[in-house]
């Protein structure tokens, strides 16, 4: 049977508080550990942080940098290759995929 809303509640501030496991649905209590002890999610905050973490915005510098970079190339090879069925992804180092172009159906 599932927690009603106020239990729920109840079992969340339990958990935060005390650091039981509560006795809920194995699928919320998966989620509540796992943000818990992985993603060390602060319980105490009201909204997500609006700043990323400084790797993460260096990496998107880095991925902004080489994507500005490599427009002009692909700018430049762009019609030849929509009359092929080819196409052509710009990735980072890590292969991450910055943009692809070419031909839609391959693309797809």
């Amino acid at each position: 049977m599932p927690l009603a809303e106020s239990e729920r509640e109840r079992a969340w501030d339990d958990f935060i508080v005390s650091g039981r496991e509560p006795k809920i649905a194995p699928l919320i209590l998966d989620s509540w550990l796992r943000s818990r002890d992985q993603l060390h999610v602060d319980p105490a905050l009201k909204r997500s942080p609006l700043v990323l973490p400084d790797e993460e915005s260096r990496e998107r510098k880095e991925r902004l940098a080489l994507l500005q970079l490599g427009l002009p190339f692909l700018e430049h090879i762009t019609e030849g290759l929509r009359d092929t069925k080819d196409m052509l992804a710009l990735c980072d180092a890590d292969g991450y995929v910055l943009t692809t172009i070419g031909h839609w159906r391959v693309i797809e």
